[in-house]
């Protein structure tokens, strides 16, 4: 016969297996040292490149990467995920990345003729390549 372990106890036993129960590390701070794999697509090259990061890790930190990957200065690259221009402060769980995503990676373009573009013709629900789109037609 097959025994039946209660749903609360199994939760548990994984939590604990974890390190999740008790005064242990939080499940947020756990994925943030989690990797993640992030496609950076550059409007201008046309080139893709999937880089690997920490969730814990702030935005700046993959335009480091993203500056050594695609030879562009941090000052010049302006990172966009969906219809929202990535903050360097913000860590890329807080900006809502995850693994698969894709960034468009834009150059040369001021931050406030950007902002107010992609703001004017984005909608929160638009798919990434509709931003890719505009992101083409802006650029040229």
């Amino acid at each position: 016969m097959f025994g039946v372990v209660p749903v609360m106890q199994t939760q548990m036993a994984a939590d604990e297996s974890l390190g999740l129960s008790g005064s242990g590390p939080s499940k947020t701070e756990i994925k943030s040292r989690m990797t993640l794999q992030v496609v950076v697509h550059s409007v201008a090259s046309k080139r893709c490149k999937t880089l690997s990061m920490i969730f814990g890790d702030k935005v700046h930190a993959l335009k480091q990467l993203v500056s050594q990957e695609f030879d562009v200065p941090i000052s010049q690259q302006q990172l966009i995920f969906g219809s929202l221009i990535l903050e360097d402060d913000h860590t890329l769980i807080e900006s809502g990345l995850f693994t698969g995503a894709t960034v468009h990676l834009v150059t040369g373009t001021s931050r406030s003729n950007l902002n107010a573009e992609v703001s004017l013709r984005c909608n929160p629900p638009s798919s990434i390549l509709n931003a890719s789109q505009l992101l083409d037609r802006l650029i040229g």
